[in-house]
């Protein structure tokens, strides 16, 4: 069987993503100031220019990333690993869109565009012709970000994508961590997919309502001893990052995401990541055909699939 391997394409896109990193293209209005760089049209700054709260996490020890996006696969697959057409290929988690270089294509005052077109290298690793478009613009207090894959190839394209946004919490030198809470749009029936704890792939078990008729969600350490929490069958538009000392909030956009997860680091960094998601991690018993991989987006020829979220300074 043909093995492909993704270590050498990464390396490369990272060593010239370090180069790029100086050119990032800068949005700003009378309300926020944001900064997209090329490698991987990754969001590395977002500030509320009333109050200059810096909302990103900016790539510490403990997690060396801003806001990656995740495509074509969002987690992680077994053994890193998987078959398409009788052919193995090796894929790190997350996929390679976060180390890629995108091309910016458009930029004004308030709206950038980027582009990542499927090329030599991406094709060794995942073997489809696409176009991906990540376009920002800024709408007062708000960030509209829009990712769009165009499937430029022949056959069906098999893919997930999603984002992974570190913020930074707490806003205030004074305050800790776990004196904050998530509060959901509406009421939430939620269940939260079980990792298996050796694999941390999905292990097929379901926590019935992890939220059971709340809005609310506190935000502790010990909450993430198992790594990511994947929740799904949310409901509601928007998720709030919030305190119980103020009105101040900080709100993503989730709406139509089928799965969301949640996830810090377990070292005391002070960040919460708000990832909603089309996809997930293998689970544990899977046969690693990616045809078989449950939940992933299947796109025809010549179609497009798009992706929208937000990010929000509240009052």
């Amino acid at each position: 069987m043909k093995y492909i391997s993704i270590s050498l394409f990464i390396v490369l896109f990272q060593i010239s993503g370090i180069a790029q990193k100086s050119q990032a293209a800068k949005l700003q209005n009378k309300y926020i100031t944001v900064e997209i760089m090329p490698k991987g049209a990754e969001i590395i700054s977002f500030i509320n220019n009333k109050t200059g709260q810096q909302h990103i996490w900016r790539a510490g020890k403990a997690w060396q990333h801003h806001a990656p996006l995740l495509f074509p696969i969002v987690g992680k697959l077994k053994n890193r690993t998987y078959f398409y057409k009788g052919i193995s290929y090796r894929m790190k988690n997350h996929g390679f869109a976060a180390a890629s270089l995108f091309n910016i294509v458009k930029k004004r005052a308030d709206k950038v565009v980027f582009q990542l077109k499927s090329n030599q290298q991406t094709n060794q690793i995942y073997p489809f012709d696409f176009l991906l478009t990540a376009e920002y613009k800024l709408l007062c207090r708000k960030l509209k970000i829009k990712y769009k894959v165009l499937n430029t190839g022949k056959d069906t394209m098999y893919f997930a994508i999603g984002v992974h946004p570190g913020f930074n919490i707490p806003y205030k030198k004074d305050e800790d961590f776990e004196q904050y809470f998530l509060e959901f749009q509406r009421k939430e029936f939620a269940d939260r997919l079980l990792l298996d704890p050796e694999t941390r792939l999905l292990s097929g078990t379901i926590q019935k309502k992890y939220l059971n008729k709340t809005k609310f969600l506190n935000l502790n350490r010990t909450m993430f001893k198992n790594r990511v929490i994947v929740l799904n069958n949310l409901q509601s538009r928007y998720v709030r990052i919030r305190n119980n000392y103020n009105d101040y909030y900080l709100e993503i956009g989730i709406k139509n995401f089928p799965f969301l997860g949640l996830w810090s680091p377990q070292t005391k960094a002070d960040l919460i990541c708000i990832e909603p998601w089309f996809g997930h991690s293998d689970y544990v018993d899977t046969d690693q055909d990616f045809t078989h991989k449950k939940d992933l987006i299947k796109l025809p020829p010549g179609e497009e699939f798009e992706m929208q979220y937000y990010i929000k300074a509240g009052k």
